[in-house]
């Protein structure tokens, strides 16, 4: 006999399902898009102020971006354990888009910051950049490009907890491998060959290190401020 009790644990599965599903879209969704922002803008402005002949990267590169480093960090959201904030948000309103404008204007910002980055570089990088050579100065922007990618991943894995919250494991499996693949491309010669990047020196890779930390940060700050809001307004509501 079905009650009350049992109908409404009957829903609550689907219900808890769905939300489940449309928050690893939404977060697989942010590395993504930041990184097609991003190599869409770097492209623009290189090409509007004639920085390195309008060739910020070469295609290869970006593909191997896309295609491989920014995949890892899908795998791992797959792979990862679901985020045990979900059910404690708002419903959702009937009607309500998975993509907003407000998200939109977060992933473009986002993808500014990253392009502007990377094209500092290249413009007033250790070398002068070639349309056909490899070079340390595009190889640095394509090494932040992607390591800022694997940092989106990081900051994006949970909303109110800790990136690093347990179990660790697979998700940060896959994201050590981005880092590896991003390192293999330009160290190794295969790659180095396929991709045309030039190997960094420790100083070099110091400062990727450092402005591939900037995008991510972006998204990290706007995910505080969000989550003060939300307690604010929490804090703040009848019966609270």
């Amino acid at each position: 006999m079905l009650t009350r009790a049992n109908t409404s644990s009957a829903m609550a599965l689907p219900m808890e399902a769905i939300a489940l599903s449309l928050d690893r879209i939404r977060r697989q969704g942010w590395p993504q898009l930041t990184i097609l922002s991003s190599a869409w803008q770097l492209i623009l402005y290189a090409t509007i102020f004639n920085v390195n002949e309008g060739v910020a990267l070469f295609p290869l590169q970006l593909l191997f971006c896309k295609f491989f480093v920014v995949v890892t960090v899908v795998v791992g959201f797959i792979v990862d354990v679901p985020d045990p904030s979900v059910m404690q948000r708002p419903p959702r309103k009937p009607g309500t888009k998975i993509v907003n404008p407000r998200q939109i204007l977060r992933w473009a910002i986002t993808g500014f910051a990253l392009a502007v980055t990377a094209l500092a570089v290249l413009e007033w990088g250790p070398d002068q950049p070639s349309t056909t050579e490899p070079s340390a100065s595009m190889t640095m922007a394509f090494a932040i490009v992607s390591l800022s990618a694997v940092n989106l991943g990081v900051v994006t894995r949970r909303e109110r907890e800790a990136s690093w919250s347990w179990p660790v494991f697979p998700y940060f499996g896959w994201i050590i491998l981005g880092l590896i693949l991003t390192w293999a491309a330009v160290e190794l010669g295969m790659l180095q060959r396929l991709l045309d990047t030039a190997s960094l020196t420790g100083r070099q890779w110091i400062v990727v290190l450092a402005l591939a930390l900037i995008a991510p940060a972006i998204v990290a700050a706007d995910k505080a401020i969000q989550l003060l809001r939300q307690r604010r307004r929490h804090g703040s509501s009848p019966g609270a």
